[in-house]
């Protein structure tokens, strides 16, 4: 039983050029066994439940209920009651595996309504979620790149401009990633953080918050509105002042390709416009990504323009 969600490993996080070996995996699960069933296990358990954390426990549900495990459900089920951890959460992941393997087109259909809604633009869901992100002015920002870039008529160039600003706009600050905890964290939880103010201090350890993480999260998040102003206390790092600093260079660039592209050059567009996308990872990883991203950018969109 494989689950296919694709996670990078730590190569791959280094390394953001390299590709995911979907197809040799796939190869070698049919070249070493007799029969394999894959299936999207985080991305159901996800849907379903609303985290990962019983990923494991919903492919055993699998397993057994394809013949794959000779033991009785209910042997297992008590095994899980006597573990006494999340325990009805387990339960459901366990259950819902079972449901996948005898039916998967109805447990998909179960989840189909927590997918994005496909009558939705890609661009106005973004500007929504930037409008989440930080107000309604900054969304309308993006709007107006994206129609700019757009009046070029080529789609493939402006679908790219809308997730790779969109990505620029959206980095991951402190007041972003208390909103994704809110939006997405179970009621209980103890959170192990490791802020950059205090790791600039001196701090070495992860701090954690329980009781209190809610309050926090909550607090920063309505914070979010200081961001990019003199009182953005978090602003004034490093990094968060690339972070904004990319985004101005980014429209600049795009609206500069826009006005110079051809249907006979639009892949180069394409690729240029996507070029963000190598900017991943976290602190040193991301400033040293982001100066090599920034280098390469300027000299492509020079380099375009002048062909």
């Amino acid at each position: 039983v494989a689950n296919t969600a694709t996670v990078p490993t730590g190569s791959m996080v280094v390394h953001p050029d390299r590709p995911y070996p979907v197809d040799e995996l796939h190869d070698r699960l049919d070249g070493s066994t007799k029969r394999t069933i894959a299936v999207d296990a985080a991305g159901l358990v996800s849907a379903l439940l609303g985290d990962e954390s019983t990923v494991n426990v919903f492919m055993t549900g699998v397993a057994l209920q394809a013949g794959l495990l000779p033991l009785d459900p209910d042997v297992l089920e008590r095994a899980i009651e006597l573990n006494g951890v999340a325990v009805q959460k387990n339960l459901w992941a366990f259950r819902w595996g079972r449901a996948w393997a005898a039916d998967p087109a109805a447990v998909q259909q179960t989840v189909a309504p927590s997918v994005a809604d496909p009558d939705v633009p890609l661009v106005d869901r973004l500007a929504d979620d930037l409008r989440g992100y930080q107000h309604d002015r900054y969304a309308r920002e993006f709007l107006d790149v994206v129609a700019s870039v757009d009046a070029a008529g080529q789609p493939a160039l402006t679908e790219a401009v809308a997730r790779h600003l969109h990505k620029l706009m959206a980095y991951k600050d402190e007041y972003e990633v208390a909103r994704l905890l809110l939006a997405d964290s179970p009621k209980k939880a103890t959170f192990l953080l490791h802020p950059p103010i205090l790791r600039s201090l001196g701090m070495q350890r992860k701090i954690g918050l329980r009781r209190t993480a809610r309050l926090t999260f909550r607090l920063l998040r309505a914070m979010r509105r200081l961001r990019g102003t003199p009182f953005d206390v978090f602003g004034y790092a490093s990094l968060r002042r690339t972070e904004r600093a990319m985004v101005p260079e980014y429209v600049a660039a795009m609206r500069t390709v826009a006005a110079h592209v051809t249907a006979a050059d639009v892949d180069e567009a394409v690729a240029i416009a996507s070029l963000p996308d190598r900017v991943r990872g976290y602190e040193h990883l991301k400033a040293e990504r982001a100066d090599a991203y920034r280098t390469e950018l300027a000299a492509r969109v020079e380099a375009f323009i002048r062909r």
